[in-house]
């Protein structure tokens, strides 16, 4: 009977526990999803710099903390001078455009376009009749005003919103190079404390390690190198080529570069439409033969060497696992799609392997006894 009480009392103190501690996860968990992307771009960087770090740490005589310092200034100054190119570039771009339009649409122009004998006043003075609406000088003035103050204020949030996503870009890098710093010192402990809290076999632990690793290392190194070379090319190619904003879409080319099957033809090709409506036929061909030639030879040369065997899957796979991370996700999609879907990949792989024979043995064996 005591023993029985015993056994009871033992139970019910494991599923308190238990319960305990996945509420103490789940909040602990929730505390830290602010910088679940940070820490995950960090153990990709950790992964990649990792190498550089012991040969460092070597030649420093063991100075570990001081070649982690080196890696982590080193990673900033790589992050900070594309970054600060590009948004320098395309504020540059905004005002040179926004000078163009202002120098092109004068008033005694628009008031031509709007109310002289041209077709789209003709066209606007009949649309304002079907709907009621006085087609006058003081009228249309008074109903841009009411748009131009709308146009104002959505524009102001916009900038505020700007502000304040750059405010955040800089926190969250800093707080990355952070993380990178402590991991490249202090890594492999916290791999070794998860392993030993995880119910999961060693071996099998290091497997979904490895090939979240390879994944991730084949992104930023095979996709992100790979993309932001076709990006860089056909940014120049625009800018050769007299397509406005080059820096603009190069930098969506770049985005463009990490969709398989898609790639920089969903820039290029339009560009070349423009540049032939424009009249310009034979710069348009040369444009579209050299970001055809960019895309293969990044796609198939460069890319397959940076990225090797490390990333084992299917193009349509990569590229509906790309589309799908973007929609969920955002830009860091980009990220997350493919590391999702290789997670998923590798631990279906462990069961068709490992787990599924001991479930159907364990299934025969209850439709037996049944």
């Amino acid at each position: 009977m005591n023993e029985r009480i015993k056994d009871t009392h033992n139970s019910v103190a494991v599923v308190v526990f238990s319960l305990a501690l996945l509420v103490s996860l789940g909040l602990t968990a929730w505390l830290f999803s602010a910088f679940f992307t940070d820490f995950v771009l960090a153990c990709l960087f950790v992964g990649l710099l990792g190498p550089l770090h012991a040969r460092l740490t070597n030649k420093l005589d063991g100075r570990a903390t001081i070649s982690s310092v080196i890696v982590c200034v080193s990673l900033a100054i790589l992050i900070a001078i594309p970054a600060t190119f590009v948004v320098t570039s395309l504020s540059v771009e905004a005002h040179s455009a926004y000078i163009t339009n202002k120098e092109s649409v004068t008033m005694d122009r628009l008031y031509e376009i709007l109310f002289g004998d041209s077709f789209i006043s003709q066209q606007a003075a009949r649309l304002a009749s079907l709907i009621g609406f006085e087609y006058s000088p003081q009228s249309v003035s008074k109903l841009l005003g009411q748009v131009i103050g709308t146009v104002t204020s959505y524009l102001g949030k916009q900038v505020n919103g700007l502000l304040t996503n750059l405010v955040n870009f800089l926190f969250h890098v800093s707080m990355m190079l952070l993380m990178v710093f402590y991991l490249l010192l202090d890594g492999s402990q916290l791999k070794s404390f998860l392993f030993r809290i995880s119910p999961i076999p060693d071996e099998e632990e290091e497997l979904i390690s490895t090939k979240f690793k390879d994944v991730g290392q084949a992104i930023l190194l095979g996709n992100g190198l790979g993309s932001l070379i076709q990006g860089v090319l056909g940014g120049v190619a625009m800018a050769v080529a007299s397509v406005p904003s080059p820096v603009l879409w190069g930098t969506v080319m770049t985005i463009a570069a990490f969709l398989p099957l898609v790639g920089i033809s969903v820039v290029s090709i339009p560009a070349t439409i423009y540049l032939v409506l424009n009249g310009k036929v034979v710069p348009a061909i040369i444009f579209f033969l050299l970001c055809t030639f960019i895309g293969l030879f990044v796609e198939n040369v460069v890319k397959t060497k940076l990225i090797g065997s490390r990333m084992k899957m299917h193009n349509f796979v990569i590229f509906m696992s790309i589309l799908g991370g973007l929609t969920t996700f955002g830009v860091i999609g980009l990220l997350y799609g493919p590391l999702v879907v290789t997670v998923f990949l590798t631990l279906a792989d462990l069961y068709e392997q490992r787990y599924r024979p001991r479930i159907m043995k364990r299934f025969r064996r209850l439709t037996i006894s049944g």
